[in-house]
């Protein structure tokens, strides 16, 4: 499985979905006299309303039902399983281009997640106390979007994302996204990669 990697820079937050990967956001204001508003990244409530603050104006999540062995989802074209577990993947089907497509979406190695919590707004966070937190939003538009968040402004942070039977690829025109093996035109989009600090600032992001 091929994936694609952001370098982050900061305490941000970052996101993907199966139908977009974008990126980041900074847990607390790049200026100093802002330093003492930081986010509590480990709760989930305090997550989702940074998300709500400094995501690219777009769909909103919908609502997260509980079920024994984590969260689901559901839009009129998509629908996710979260596990609770941050070691199995996340489940979604969606359309697109009037095709059904079923992905699994591994949230990054090497980050030091607990068990997935929901917020009041369907947001499920995988909260960490020393590393990068994870959230995940079932957007209204049928997008499910994985982001990143980094605790503090010198943490310097790679997340590789992917999903299980799709490859990368980046067309003639430089647009991202994954291809699903053995079935030629299965294409899933991915957004271009955004950075932000707490207050909507943008942060230095590079990806390769």
């Amino acid at each position: 499985m091929r994936t694609f990697t952001a370098h982050r820079r900061a305490a941000l937050v970052s996101e993907m979905s199966i139908a977009t990967v974008a990126c980041c956001v900074l847990a607390l204001s790049a200026t100093p006299a802002s330093a003492e508003g930081n986010v509590d990244t480990t709760d989930p409530s305090a997550v989702a309303a940074l998300v709500a603050i400094v995501a690219p104006d777009g769909s909103d999540p919908v609502d997260a039902s509980a079920t024994d062995s984590g969260f689901e989802t559901s839009t009129p074209n998509a629908t996710a399983s979260i596990p609770v577990d941050p070691t199995q993947p996340i489940q979604v089907t969606t359309d697109i281009a009037g095709r059904e497509i079923s992905a699994n979406i591994a949230l990054p190695d090497g980050l030091d997640l607990t068990g997935a919590e929901a917020a009041a707004d369907g947001t499920v966070v995988y909260p960490s106390g020393s590393d990068a937190s994870v959230a995940v939003q079932t957007l209204e538009s049928g997008d499910t979007r994985v982001q990143t968040i980094i605790p503090d402004r010198n943490a310097t942070h790679e997340a590789a994302f992917g999903m299980e039977g799709f490859r990368a690829v980046i067309d003639s025109s430089g647009n991202a996204g994954f291809v699903q093996d053995g079935h030629e035109g299965a294409f899933v989009p991915v957004a271009a990669a955004w950075a932000t600090d707490a207050t909507g600032g943008p942060c230095p992001l590079a990806t390769k």
